[in-house]
């Protein structure tokens, strides 16, 4: 077991530093600090509130489902990032280097893909004409953490799972 998580954490530092070598310039840094924040947060009030108001009578399911998915999430997010502890890359390599401010230390699993596959699950349940978008941008979300190194490919494909999952399991037909 601990020559398979040797060869992971070794995977995962080179698919970071190979990530943060094609994404060295500016203009694609630019756009991948862009689609980082906005996971950051402050969206998603603002699409609760959009498809409110696009689906007058599911609004309210809407926010409660989207309520319930983040009360579930967070603290996962939040047990496992303290279980795990597995620190940054650029923590462990400092031959790496950082490109956005991360919230706290741990990085096992990707908080931002995390709520991004939460969201991005929850209004495809709603509002399937928006599967293709969300999708992509969700799937961004995640390659944005490993190009700005504060990431591993494991730590988003674990977020991606946990909000994928959370919000699997909170769909079920509402449009």
């Amino acid at each position: 077991m601990r020559l398979l998580t040797e060869h992971l954490v070794a995977f995962d530092l080179r698919s970071v530093d190979l990530l943060l070598r094609c994404c060295r310039y500016n203009h694609v840094l630019r756009i991948l600090r862009v689609v980082s924040r906005s996971a950051d947060g402050w969206l998603y009030p603002l699409l609760v509130v959009a498809i409110s108001v696009a689906l007058p009578g599911h609004g309210l399911r809407f926010f409660y489902t989207v309520a319930t998915g983040f009360a579930l999430v967070l603290p996962l997010q939040e047990l496992v990032k303290r279980s795990v502890k597995r620190l940054r890359p650029y923590m462990r390599d400092t031959r790496l280097q950082h490109l956005v401010i991360p919230p706290d230390a741990f990085s096992f699993p990707s908080g931002h893909t995390a709520n991004a596959w939460l969201m991005a699950m929850l209004t495809v349940d709603f509002l399937p004409f928006l599967a293709l978008p969300m999708l992509i941008w969700a799937m961004l979300v995640g390659v944005s953490r490993v190009a700005l190194g504060v990431h591993y490919p494991s730590d988003v494909l674990a977020g991606a799972v946990l909000g994928g999952c959370t919000g699997l399991f909170l769909s079920g037909g509402a449009a």
